[in-house]
């Protein structure tokens, strides 16, 4: 996890060294299976974690103690579940908790504690391999992308497409779409990133582009994320070794701030490549996630 030092007043980076990292005390640690961890992610209060593996099982973790909950693992799950979306909800409660999850077979899977120790499997694109979902603030509606080169957009409870976000004439993406999410300030904005090195912000309401950064940063993995003050993103880099980098959505020409790891003898950067980058909310935090590489 690190933090940068930014000179606007309202960056979310403010107040930072150039570059530092939390020193957080281990609350616990217990193994969870034999396969490796995915993919991870926390429900509204954090109560909850989901964690998919490379052997296709999924889990379910309460964070008070690292108690496994549930466990799932049923002939249909072959493939890693790729990405994870909790609905959001005020109540804590575990009986109100939804998860979806993204599928490699252009289906998804969709858990509740009533489904206890299983999930349901729902088909929407067989022509899909699926690699990002995420859900809309106002909880109804829910997106997911993945190799083909539109995102759709989902009523949750019917599980009808109601929007999809380019097709094969003007794509959305013109490479694998790894992370599309709604951004939770401002419902109506829906962020992508792609193997193309193209990061691009969409206005749902009139169905186009509003804003990009082309060309600058591959995204390899859930690779971008908005502040809370809804003025900056960052973005994890992929193959290009660009590393973490915080840009200021006002100005998109150039980052405000490149985090860097290392640095060879020969003076050039190290920077490992970066699978998933997220704001800790209102925090002056960001948590990158790379390889060890």
């Amino acid at each position: 996890m690190a933090a940068v030092q930014e000179k606007a007043a309202d960056s979310p980076m403010k107040n930072r060294r150039d570059l530092s990292f939390s020193h957080f005390s281990r609350r616990y640690r217990s193994k969870l299976a034999n396969s490796d961890a995915f993919y991870v992610r926390f429900n509204t209060d954090a109560g909850l974690a989901a964690v998919s593996f490379f052997d296709g099982s999924l889990q379910i973790i309460s964070t008070m103690l690292g108690d496994r909950l549930y466990q799932i693992h049923d002939d249909q799950m072959v493939m890693p579940v790729t990405s994870l979306a909790w609905k959001p909800s005020r109540d804590e409660s575990t009986d109100s908790q939804k998860l979806l999850g993204a599928c490699l077979n252009g289906s998804i899977i969709r858990w509740t504690a009533n489904h206890s120790n299983t999930v349901e499997h729902i088909s929407l694109n067989d022509e899909q391999m699926y690699h990002a979902i995420d859900f809309s603030g106002d909880t109804r509606r829910f997106c997911v992308a993945g190799t083909q080169p539109y995102i759709e957009i989902y009523d949750e409870d019917r599980m009808q497409r109601v929007q999809q976000i380019g097709d094969r004439v003007n794509p959305a993406h013109s490479n694998k779409i790894f992370t599309c999410k709604f951004n939770p300030q401002a419902p109506n904005m829906l962020v992508s990133g792609s193997w193309d090195k193209q990061v691009r912000f969409w206005d749902v309401r009139a169905n186009r582009l509003n804003i990009s950064i082309g060309g600058k940063t591959s995204i390899c993995g859930d690779g971008v994320d908005v502040s809370y003050c809804n003025n900056y993103a960052v973005t994890g880099g992929g193959t290009l070794g660009e590393g973490v980098q915080i840009w200021d959505l006002r100005r998109l020409e150039k980052p405000v701030k490149k985090m860097v790891w290392s640095i060879a003898y020969n003076g050039d950067i190290i920077n490992p490549i970066v699978n998933s980058v997220k704001f800790i909310p209102r925090q002056n935090l960001v948590m990158a996630g790379c390889s060890d590489d």
